[in-house]
């Protein structure tokens, strides 16, 4: 998982988002109020229906 804080992720966005969408790379972004996780459609589909199993 790729670790970030939110300067760069603000700068980067579309390359990342790119990244998340082509690799299946989970993003971490860090901000002063806590961090969240970027994850591709299909991590997210794949994570409900293990969950729902």
């Amino acid at each position: 998982m790729k670790k970030i804080d939110v300067t760069d992720f603000k700068e980067n966005i579309y390359e990342l988002l790119e990244q998340v969408i082509k690799y299946d790379e989970c993003i971490n972004i860090s901000t002063n109020k806590g961090n969240v996780i970027v994850l591709s459609e299909k991590n997210y589909n794949e994570l409900i229906k293990s969950n729902n199993s």
